[in-house]
C-alpha cells in the first residue's frame, strides 16, 4: 500500500529508533531505521541518454545531508558506487565521510570495471570486511550477498575463477546477460546455513544484494530461480532488497518482499530511501523518484 510522503515522514518521525551506532546487539532493539541508496554509479564522463554520470556526486551529497537529519542505524549502498575506474571511488568516499552514520556496501558489477590488478581490492576500497558477509541487529539478520561471485567482470581474466564463471554461464545460463552474475555454491550454502540458524532462533533475515532475483527481469542473477527457491524455503526469509534494475520494482511472493530500489544515476530529481524495520511491517520512505511503500510482515 502506498502512502503520501508527508504521512510517511510523520510516521517515521514518531516511531522509536535504534542507536546511530552500527550495533550487533543480539537482543531486541525496537523499531529502527536505515538509509538506502542504489546505483550512484559515478563517472567523470558525458551523459549517455538518461545516465547522468557527472550529476552523481552532487546528488550523493544531497542524500548525505538529508540522511544526517534522521536517526539511522546505518546507511546501505546497494552496489555500482562507480560506473568504472578506480580513481572515481575517492571523491564518493570523501562525500560519504560526512555521514554521521555507519556505511555498509555490497559491490556491483560496475564497481569491478577496473584493471585486473585492482579487482581484488574493490571490497576493501568500499570498506567491506569480505565480498559477502552478515551481521545481526536485534531480532534481524542482514546478509550482504555477492552477486559477482561468478562473473565476467569481477575476476582477473587469467584467473581460474574467471574461467569457472565463463563455463558456468555458457553451460546453463547462456541466455542471460553477461553483465549480471551468480551466487556460487559455497556462498549459497553459507546463506542457507545462516538462515537455518535464524529459523531456529526466531529471527528475520533480510538480504542486501546488488542484483535482484524477483520479479523476472533481464538484470536478475543468472541463478535467480535457484536462489529464490532456497530463500523462500526458510520461515526467516523476510525481504530481498536490491538495486541494478535502475527502474526499480516491487513484488511480494510467498510472504517475502522483493524490493528493487531505483537508481540515483538516472534522474535529475535524485533517488534514495529511508527504510524502517519493525516486527509488523517494513516502511520505505522514498526521496526524489523513489516510491514509498508500507509492507506488512507475514
Amino acid at each position: 500500500m502506498l502512502k503520501t510522503l508527508g504521512a510517511l515522514i510523520a510516521t517515521l518521525a514518531a516511531s522509536a529508533c535504534g542507536s546511530s551506532e552500527d550495533t550487533a546487539a543480539s537482543g531486541p532493539v525496537g523499531p529502527f531505521k536505515i538509509g538506502a541508496i542504489a546505483d550512484c554509479q559515478y563517472a567523470d564522463q558525458e551523459p549517455d541518454r538518461e545516465r547522468l554520470y557527472r550529476s552523481c556526486p552532487a546528488k550523493l551529497e544531497e542524500a548525505v545531508g538529508v540522511l544526517n537529519e534522521f536517526d539511522l542505524d546505518f546507511v546501505m549502498h546497494l552496489g555500482d558506487f562507480v560506473d568504472s575506474g578506480w580513481d572515481n571511488f575517492a571523491p564518493l568516499n570523501k562525500i560519504m565521510d560526512d555521514l554521521r552514520h555507519p556505511v555498509r556496501h555490497v559491490a556491483g558489477n560496475h564497481d569491478y570495471w577496473v584493471s585486473d590488478e585492482q579487482k581484488a581490492g574493490v571490497h576493501t576500497m568500499l570498506g567491506m570486511p569480505d565480498r559477502y558477509y552478515s551481521f545481526q541487529h536485534g531480532n534481524w539478520v542482514f546478509a550482504l550477498v555477492d552477486g559477482n561471485d561468478l562473473s565476467y567482470h569481477a575476476w582477473p581474466k587469467d584467473s581460474e575463477r574467471h574461467r569457472e564463471s565463463v563455463r558456468y554461464h555458457k553451460r546453463g545460463h547462456s541466455d542471460k546477460a553477461t553483465w549480471n552474475g551468480a551466487v556460487g555454491e559455497t556462498q549459497l550454502a553459507w546463506l542457507d546455513n545462516l538462515m537455518r540458524k535464524a529459523d531456529k532462533s526466531g529471527r528475520r533475515v533480510v538480504v542486501f544484494s546488488h542484483f535482484p532475483v524477483f520479479p523476472d527481469h533481464e538484470n536478475n542473477l543468472w541463478n535467480a530461480d535457484e536462489v529464490v527457491s532456497m530463500f523462500e524455503s526458510h520461515p526467516s526469509a523476510t525481504a530481498w532488497i536490491a538495486g541494478h534494475n535502475h527502474d526499480g520494482a516491487y513484488q511480494e511472493k510467498k510472504g517475502v518482499h522483493y524490493i528493487t530500489l531505483k537508481a540515483m544515476l538516472d534522474t535529475e530529481r535524485n533517488s534514495f530511501s529511508i527504510i524502517e524495520f519493525d516486527d509488523r511491517k517494513l516502511t520505505v520512505l522514498g526521496f526524489g523518484r523513489q516510491d514509498n511503500l508500507e509492507l506488512e510482515i507475514f
